[in-house]
């Protein structure tokens, strides 16, 4: 169910940095939430968690009023630029 709901959240707020170029160098995953939308990055970044990742940060850009949610991970960043 969670799961579902972070597919759903990606495909609407997040992107994927793939660099195949560099075969997956820095590659990452990250997701752009509102300055109201706390909560809810929050979850995004448990859901990424849930994967094994031990390097998700939740980091609010104060200059953007927004809260980011990333991860570096070839994998991950594969995975979901193949999915999208």
């Amino acid at each position: 169910k969670d799961m579902a709901w972070f597919l759903g959240v990606f495909h609407a707020d997040g992107y994927t940095y793939p660099n195949y170029k560099d075969n997956g160098f820095n590659a990452y995953v990250s997701l752009v939430f509102s300055e109201n939308e706390y909560n809810i990055a929050e979850k995004a970044k448990k859901q990424l968690e849930r994967f094994g990742l031990k390097n998700v940060i939740l980091k609010h850009r104060k200059n953007e009023n927004s809260w980011s949610v990333s991860c570096v991970s070839k994998q991950i960043a594969w995975y979901f630029d193949k999915k999208s």
